[in-house]
């Protein structure tokens, strides 16, 4: 069957380097792109919802309350070069 799609050129472009790698044509690819898309919606864990995770701590350490992440992030990674 024949359709007409708009893709965002930069995309095209990628695609059709692909494909050109490949040494297949765009519709293949385009069809094994969504082949792969529609598989993944159908498994079973794409259908399974997320459980939220929580954890029940005593919040923030009072060093931390007021730290942007990157001196939070930096604490963690000094730590475990140490």
């Amino acid at each position: 069957m024949k359709t007409t799609l708009e893709i965002d050129d930069p995309i095209l472009t990628k695609a059709k380097k692909l494909a050109r790698s490949r040494g297949v044509t765009l519709r293949h690819v385009v069809q094994s792109a969504l082949l792969r898309e529609l598989q993944i919606q159908d498994s079973p864990s794409a259908q399974r919802p997320f459980r939220p995770l929580i954890h029940k701590g005593r919040g923030m350490r009072e060093e931390f309350r007021h730290a942007t992440w990157p001196e939070i992030r930096r604490a963690i990674y000094d730590t475990h070069t140490r």
